[in-house]
């Protein structure tokens, strides 16, 4: 087990991360490599590549992803794990954090995770249909003027982990009432390669307005000026999101699960 830099050229690792089945961890691997921690498992025969996993600092939770070979029928975890623990410094006894594993669903019953807690599924959608996307609207760009009124009507929406730099860092959008902000959209990937769509909310005061459907639309029309691999993602219990994107012609590509476990 190694750990694995894009500069090192060890392994070509875009034959092994297939971009929809592997979705988190190829974001990980070739978008935010920076701000990654990357195992590679070569225990495998062959020449094959047994396992990858990574761990995505920066966050308020320990946040893994892996990937393991098809021909892999059951892969324990810890050693990763541990081997990651090391890398990253995590001090805190074993066992005692609860962190996220995100997992394809189909990936899952290979795994042997410790001490899960919890799952709750994912889906990946993709821009399919981008006719059904509704005409322009109002919404404008962030700029650094709003950069304090975005933050504080973020954990409104229901982001307890947003991270303001985001704000200009990539594009976003703002609905506004007069000069406050009741609808955000942005983006967590702005690459050539594939865009995926983040940070979208509405204030509750401002929800059942179509403001929702409005600001995704428009978010959507900036990200296909990137690439033409637009992307989100939502979980399967929000209905009433699922509802909006389906609407804008988003179709689900793959399903995933947030384990939660003590790590």
């Amino acid at each position: 087990m190694f750990v694995w830099d894009e500069k090192s050229g060890q392994v070509d690792m875009k034959g092994h991360v297939p971009l929809e089945n592997a979705f988190i961890l190829y974001g990980n691997l070739f978008v935010r490599p920076e701000r990654c921690v990357s195992l590679i498992d070569d225990s495998k025969e062959a020449g094959r590549i047994a396992a990858i996993g990574s761990y995505l600092k920066g966050l308020p939770f320990h946040a893994f992803t892996i990937h393991v070979d098809e021909e892999v029928e059951e892969y324990d975890v810890v050693g990763m794990l541990e081997r990651l623990r090391t890398e990253v410094a995590i001090t805190t006894p074993a066992g005692s954090t609860t962190s996220i594993f995100t997992v394809p669903e189909k990936l899952l019953k290979k795994l042997r995770i410790p001490h899960m807690q919890s799952q709750r599924t994912m889906l990946l959608k993709k821009l399919t249909y981008p006719a059904r996307l509704l005409p322009q609207g109002e919404s404008r760009l962030i700029t650094e003027a709003d950069v304090d009124a975005i933050t504080s009507m973020t954990p409104k929406i229901g982001m307890t982990s947003f991270q303001p730099n985001k704000l200009l860092e990539m594009p976003h959008l703002g609905l506004f009432d007069g000069t406050k902000p009741v609808a955000l959209a942005g983006f967590h990937i702005y690459k050539e390669e594939f865009v995926e769509i983040g940070n979208i909310g509405t204030l509750p005061d401002y929800q059942g307005k179509g403001l929702a459907t409005q600001i995704t639309s428009d978010i959507s029309r900036i990200g296909l000026e990137k690439s033409d691999k637009v992307y989100l993602c939502v979980f399967e219990d929000n209905l009433p999101a699922i509802r909006v994107y389906e609407k804008l012609g988003f179709t689900t590509v793959e399903r995933y699960v947030f384990v939660s476990f003590l790590f």
